[in-house]
């Protein structure tokens, strides 16, 4: 093991020595390229130029600014352009240069902003139905009020007459009632 060890160090040596200096030894890698070019490969553009790693996928922001606006979560969105949602959130921040979250939210924000306007606009148009749940959501209306109110009196009148009720006593509570007294 040791004299193969020292015969590829002797091999290395001379490797070295015949190069013409500056020159240092190609790497597998680079011979490996080399041989793709020598036979007409075509190589993505990123490994000829020796970087590593896969290519970036393409990310159509108007359509994943727009599904953020619909409500969709980052792994939704992520899942629609078939990555991985960390990779999403890093290149959110490469591209916009703030963090997933911030994006995120004001893409929600402004996905709510045109859902109140669109809202608006039919109720100014005289929807019912857009009328009346506006008034449920922001003025707190109800569909039936007089209901609850009538609840509430029956209530009311039901526990009154429970409180005036007597009710007869058990032989049990009679003998404990009777111990109290005669302490």
């Amino acid at each position: 093991m040791a004299k193969k060890l020292d015969s590829e160090k002797a091999q290395s040596t001379l490797d070295r020595e015949k190069r013409p200096a500056g020159l240092k030894k190609k790497s597998e890698k680079q011979r490996f390229l080399d041989d793709v070019k020598k036979a007409g490969i075509a190589l993505p553009q990123a490994q000829m130029h020796g970087f590593s790693g896969r290519t970036e996928k393409e990310i159509d922001w108007e359509l994943a600014s727009e599904l953020l606006r619909a409500n969709c979560t980052g792994v939704q969105v992520a899942a629609r352009f078939n990555m991985h949602h960390q990779t999403f959130y890093d290149r959110v921040q490469k591209e916009f240069g703030v963090g997933f979250t911030e994006f995120a939210n004001k893409k929600k924000e402004e996905g709510n902003t045109f859902l109140h306007q669109a809202q608006y606009e039919l109720a100014r148009e005289k929807d019912k139905t857009m009328l009346v749940w506006l008034g449920k959501q922001r003025l707190s209306q109800r569909d039936n009020p007089s209901h609850d109110q009538a609840f509430d009196a029956k209530l009311a009148n039901l526990l009154d007459k429970l409180n005036r009720l007597e009710v007869p006593k058990s032989e049990e509570i009679k003998k404990s009632e009777e111990i109290k007294k005669s302490k």
